[in-house]
């Protein structure tokens, strides 16, 4: 599985087909440096199935422990990202599809759409193998990829129907709580946003602590509890992991000498690039930059 991450903690999502916004990917922890994800955002709806293991998965700071056979919703604009439990790896089943699909007809959409993705009350929802009301939304979950692998003729629609069957089904579940609990946008969850924008924004120039979080217009100590509580790093381990997803990109071409790339990404030295880029990913950067070339890294 492949992640792109924008300058503003957007994921770019590389639908199957660019014009029919549904992905539907099976993948492992293992594919991911330390089997974690980098936090993240977008516009899709997603659900997250562990198919063979389990897996831990954080929203807008609240944590979960995705069990074997159970799933977790994450609504449209959340920040989340998923790591391994001990190591261990998991399996999993990735669902995300544009809520435009869901707002053709605008009636529908002001009744049963919007009404669940502008609520920041409603940012995940946990499913559970455990209770009968899941299961009929786990079973779809499996009518998706059975449908992915088949691939007849036409099967785009198929897939659609079991998307408006998914939502009917999680619209159900969501209702009462909706209905009984209206919350307001989480300061917080804008606060790291801010935080995490001014990084992308940055990340070329030497930055401090207390830069970060004036961004934010919180104090240092607050500034950490939000990184640690939304993205389960420092400041400084953010951006950092940050700067080394763009000096991979600058890698895969011979414009720039390493020492001009660490430059570049704003490490303070070519040997702290390496040093940092040795340990997140086995190698030094200028054998990833051989193994690029000999195609031998996808």
């Amino acid at each position: 599985m492949e992640l792109s991450v924008m300058e503003d903690l957007s994921e770019i999502i590389h639908y199957e087909d660019p014009n029919i916004p549904i992905y539907v990917k099976i993948g492992h922890l293992s594919a991911f440096p330390n089997q974690r994800v980098l936090g993240h955002w977008h516009e899709d709806i997603e659900i997250m199935k562990a198919l063979h293991g389990n897996f831990a998965y954080d929203v807008n700071g609240k944590s979960f422990v995705v069990k074997e056979g159970d799933a977790i919703l994450v609504n449209s604009r959340q920040t989340h990202y998923g790591y391994s439990i001990h190591g261990e790896d998991c399996e999993f089943l990735c669902i995300l599809f544009k809520p435009e699909l869901l707002t053709i007809n605008r009636e529908l959409r002001d009744k049963y759409v919007n009404t669940i993705l502008q609520q920041y009350r409603i940012s995940e929802h946990y499913i559970s193998v455990k209770n009968p009301k899941h299961q009929t939304i786990l079973d779809l979950l499996d009518d998706f990829v059975l449908l992915q692998e088949k691939s007849q003729p036409c099967y785009e629609f198929e897939l659609l129907s079991k998307i408006y069957l998914l939502w009917a089904n999680l619209f159900r579940l969501l209702q009462l709580e909706f209905l009984q609990n209206v919350k307001s946008s989480d300061l917080n969850a804008e606060i790291q946003k801010a935080m995490v924008e001014y990084i992308y924004k940055n990340y070329a120039n030497k930055m401090t602590l207390t830069q970060i979080s004036r961004a934010g217009g919180v104090c240092r100590s607050k500034c950490c509890q939000i990184f640690k509580a939304y993205l389960g790093k420092t400041p400084i381990e953010f951006t950092n992991a940050y700067r080394l997803q763009v000096s991979m990109r600058l890698l895969n071409d011979a414009t720039h000498t390493i020492t001009e790339i660490a430059s570049i990404c704003g490490f303070s030295s070519a040997s702290y690039f390496s040093e940092l880029f040795l340990k997140t990913k086995g190698c030094t950067p200028g054998t990833y930059r051989r193994r690029q070339r000999q195609g031998n890294i996808s």
